[in-house]
């Protein structure tokens, strides 16, 4: 066990008559500082107490009277500590006072012996010289009037022999103390977690630079200690420093692992869609039940805004029917849901009766096709929807995969109405080439200049000739559209709105993953493109605390991986943190500020939301 402690012994002057003098009690009020491994110890602290005689290492008092030459007494006291800090009245019951004669040795020492109920018994170096700081005990043997100015050496009364509200205003002669006569004082501060640049969710090293505003006169000692949650691993916090000057200090601190993750998992589940409802994280999955021959599907919704609890799922059974690629979002204050009918190849809308989403619409289908002839090959209506109120209608962007005489399209749907009781005609956005062109891909519909746009992906099987585009509706409703326009090579992942302009993730074939902002906030041109790892897929972007954030997966590699940018421009990312060594097919929102991610885990779902780096580094600079 690694501890540091600071501690000081204070001095309670006592203001007598004569009479009372014999009275003064055998009392030392001690108070320190304590942190376990470089963290702050918090809670109950278990702390062995014993006066010595620093010149021969007798023991003059023990909180328990058992010490012997400056052993460790056999029973402790139980204090509370609080950030690391903690108070104790020595002398005081259950221990014995102390006796006045300890004092009247030339070099009395306090020596410490602390536990934080993990680690065991462990003496604290150096013992503390208890200086002048006891010596008012032996006042009471001491005649009225016998200590006069003459009989004070200079110096002897220091700042740390008075306690607080000891000296007063009227007890100081005008002159008394001028500038010449202030020793300069050790100098403290904090550094959070914002200030250290941590990660949200991510381990790994941080160096650290603190500039004194005045210089020290020579170079000073320095300790630091960490305030980090009471959940966090404290032997996965590490620090040190590198360098020391009059002018400043350095260091870093190495993280090991997430500070302060919080997990849930949800058996026999499956992660397919996450988002924010009513300000609570939520998602719909589906489960088969081979017995009954159909499918149950259920709505999952976090009790808080941050997902650490949730209600039990809303189970919704809707036949035989099979679907999948869902698309949850919040339509007209209640929960609403996109997806594709496998059993009829059809585009299905269903929203929730109330806001809280325990009960459901029929769904309704907005998109089907005529049934293959007997070798053609059938359509796919409804591939990856993305659902979104529009002009507050829903409106849907979704793939089609075309049947044996029909190419690959992206097509777009509007209900007529505020519920999506009814929906009008689609409206083919693109259609491919040929039947080897895969359209629409991974579509999302945002908001540039007050109308909807589309973003989607294009690829080319028989050449690999892939494409992220948009098009633009010329109206705020999505009735009519113009042509699409190329952004950029690659495959298309995910949207996000960058500092208050639009940006987009995408891959290329050899994995490498890049990121390109817009330079304007219609997105009519593009910056240049910023690499953001390699060998890498992202499965889903959001904004998260104000950057451009991403999960995913490595190549040929098991786990499910977090990146964040490390400002709002996205123009430099961070390294791939681990977020769970077999975790894959990750979705990513912001919830409460923090990283939330659902993704799937052997035959369950998992959702965990990255903790807020809490860690916070306290300083002292003391000058020899």
């Amino acid at each position: 066990m690694n501890v540091c402690l600071r501690s000081i012994a204070w001095l309670v002057i006592l203001l007598v008559t004569p009479s009372a003098w014999a009275q003064v009690p055998g009392l030392l009020n001690h108070q320190g500082r304590v942190a376990v491994g470089g963290r702050l110890h918090d809670g109950i602290g278990h702390f062995k107490f014993a006066l010595l005689d620093g010149d021969t290492s007798a023991t003059l008092w023990s909180n328990d009277g058992s010490s012997i030459a400056g052993s460790e007494p056999s029973n402790a006291l139980d204090l509370n500590v609080v950030k690391g800090n903690y108070a104790v009245l020595l002398g005081n019951p259950p221990s014995a006072p102390i006796p006045h004669e300890t004092f009247r040795r030339p070099n009395v020492q306090l020596r410490i012996w602390f536990d934080d109920g993990t680690h065991g018994f462990e003496r604290l170096d150096p013992d503390q010289r208890i200086a002048a700081v006891g010596y008012a005990m032996v006042a009471g043997t001491v005649a009225d009037g016998s200590i006069t100015a003459s009989k004070i050496a200079p110096g002897a009364i220091q700042a740390q022999q008075l306690s607080a509200g000891a000296v007063t205003t009227e007890s100081v002669a005008t002159g008394a103390i001028t500038a010449a006569a202030l020793e300069k004082p050790p100098r403290s501060g904090s550094l959070t977690a914002r200030d250290l640049n941590l990660v949200s969710g991510a381990a790994g090293t941080y160096p650290f630079t603190v500039d004194f505003p005045i210089p020290f006169s020579s170079t000073p000692s320095v300790t630091f200690t960490f305030e980090a949650p009471s959940s966090a691993n404290v032997s996965a916090i590490f620090g040190s420093l590198s360098s020391r000057s009059p002018e400043g200090f350095s260091g870093q601190i190495v993280l090991t692992e997430p500070l302060n993750n919080h997990s849930i998992t949800f058996p026999q589940a499956d992660a397919s869609n996450l988002a924010v409802i009513n300000g609570r994280p939520a998602f719909m999955d589906s489960l088969p039940v081979f017995d009954l021959g159909r499918t149950i599907y259920r709505y999952h919704r976090a009790k808080d805004p941050a997902g650490n609890a949730w209600h039990d799922p809303v189970t919704i059974d809707l036949g035989i029917r099979y679907h999948s690629g869902f698309h949850l979002t919040l339509i007209n204050g209640h929960p609403a849901v996109a997806m594709h009918q496998h059993s009829d190849d059809a585009l299905v809308y269903m929203r929730a009766l109330n806001a809280e989403g325990t009960e459901w619409e029929e769904p309704l289908t907005v998109d089907d096709d005529v049934p293959p002839t007997q070798y053609g090959r059938a359509a796919t209506i409804g591939r990856e929807p993305f659902l979104l109120e529009v002009d507050g209608h829903p409106a849907i962007a979704y793939g089609e995969t075309g049947s044996n005489d029909a190419n690959d399209r992206l097509k777009y749907v509007r209900a007529n109405d505020a519920n999506g009781t009814s929906w009008g005609d689609p409206t083919i956005l693109h259609t491919g080439a040929h039947e080897d062109e895969k359209m629409g891909l991974n579509p999302e519909i945002v908001f540039l200049g007050g109308v909807p746009v589309v973003f989607y992906g294009r690829n080319d099987d028989r050449i690999l000739d892939i494409e992220v585009l948009l098009i633009r509706a010329e109206d705020p409703a999505g009735i009519t559209w113009g042509a699409p326009e190329g952004i950029t090579v690659g495959f298309a992942r995910g949207y996000v709105e960058s500092d208050g302009l639009p940006g987009y993730v995408y891959g290329l074939p050899d994995g490498v993953v890049r990121y390109r902002r817009a330079l304007d906030p219609l997105g009519e041109a593009w910056g240049d493109a910023i690499h953001i790892t390699s060998s890498f897929w992202a499965d889903s972007v959001a904004v998260i605390a104000s950057k451009p954030a991403l999960v995913g997966k490595r190549y040929n590699v098991d786990g499910l991986y977090y990146i964040q940018a490390q400002n709002a421009q996205g123009s430099s990312w961070g390294l791939p943190v681990l977020q769970d060594a077999t975790g894959r097919n990750g979705y990513l929102v912001e919830a409460e500020g923090q990283a939330g991610i659902l993704f799937n885990k052997n035959d369950d779902a998992v959702y965990v939301r990255l903790g807020p780096p809490a860690l916070a580094l306290h300083w002292m600079a003391l000058e020899p």
